[in-house]
């Protein structure tokens, strides 16, 4: 796949940039009040087949990608198109390693929410809780409409109408 995307690492600017070439990203098409998400077709076959190898891989033996995988499925993606949009979010987990020259990570690949959300109430004041709350809706807001995500993994948290309810027990003293 590395030789395929190339060995400048400044090739591409963006996750997306880089799903462009890969040809994994949806072109959307828009016309008056519809809107509709079509497959590339034109693509470099080589590095698309090695994609959908690796996707189908990771489907096998990663938890996180078949939750991932899972969801597509569940939202009415065909096999083909929710095995696309695991490589697409694949092709972008490889972009952030290669930018910040990490290793990949399952946990920070495909992170739990419940678990993050359940960490902050935890160790942060209710206040904190809250205002981290309100800045991830924002940061996974922005990554969706950027389209580096389907959509964002906040709109199934809840934020506690006021710091009172957050339970003082589990809160740092």
């Amino acid at each position: 796949m590395l030789a395929e995307f190339g060995d400048d690492p400044d090739r591409y600017a963006s996750a997306k940039a880089r799903k462009n070439y890969a040809g994994t990203s949806p072109i959307t098409r828009a016309s008056g009040k519809k809107k509709v998400a079509l497959a590339r077709f034109v693509h470099n076959d080589r590095l698309i087949d090695a994609l959908m190898t690796q996707a189908f891989n990771a489907l096998l033996r990663s938890p996180g990608a078949r939750a991932y995988y899972d969801r597509q499925r569940a939202r009415g993606s065909s096999h083909n198109a929710a095995l696309r949009q695991l490589a697409n979010r694949l092709v972008g987990i490889l972009h952030g390693c290669l930018k910040t020259g990490t290793l990949y990570d399952e946990t920070t690949a495909w992170p739990s929410w419940d678990v993050f959300q359940a960490w902050m109430i935890a160790s942060r004041s209710a206040a904190t809780a809250v205002n981290k709350h309100k800045a991830l809706q924002q940061f996974f807001t922005w990554l969706a409409d950027e389209n580096e995500i389907q959509r964002s993994p906040m709109e199934r948290t809840r934020l506690p109408k006021n710091t009172h309810e957050v339970d003082p027990d589990h809160r740092r003293g």
